[in-house]
């Protein structure tokens, strides 16, 4: 038997530990953006495999509107933004973030990235989520193998 549950999994940027996540099955997303192999075809009918150089990738989260977090990277997005437009690209620093989930023993690290867009603001009567997309240089996924638990 395996067990499972989110409350063993961190999503950490630069550093800190985000807090305040959306309830659903479907948290935290993080992939490669690009496909590692592809196929060219010669005229006989042999396959060559090609093999991309690109190991980017993104995070995908969402934060109730309530979370301390967003200040967080409100303010890291804001940063990286002045920096980019200053005109100085020494003043640019890269987002470094993981994801570590204890239980399933999976490490997910992006190296080197940037918050893509601010969420909007939505206000109702309810409570909203904001949607955070970081993209970067390269992303690493390491999956463990989750101990059986039990007799």
């Amino acid at each position: 038997m395996k067990q499972y549950s989110f409350y063993s999994v961190d999503l950490i940027i630069d550093g800190l530990t985000m807090e305040g996540f959306a309830d659903s099955s479907a948290i935290i997303s993080a992939g490669r953006s690009a496909p590692q192999h592809g196929k060219v075809m010669d005229a006989r009918g042999k396959m060559i495999s090609i093999t991309s150089a690109d190991k980017s990738g993104a995070m995908t989260f969402d934060l109730l509107q309530t979370s301390d977090s967003n200040a967080l990277l409100q303010s890291l997005a804001l940063l990286t933004h002045e920096a980019g437009t200053s005109g100085n690209s020494d003043t640019f620093i890269p987002i470094q973030a993981a994801i570590v989930d204890k239980m399933g023993k999976t490490v997910v690290t992006g190296v080197n990235g940037f918050i893509t867009m601010q969420p909007g603001v939505t206000r109702g009567t309810g409570l909203s989520t904001n949607t955070w997309l970081l993209e970067f240089e390269q992303l690493w996924i390491i999956r463990g193998q989750t101990s059986d638990v039990g007799v």
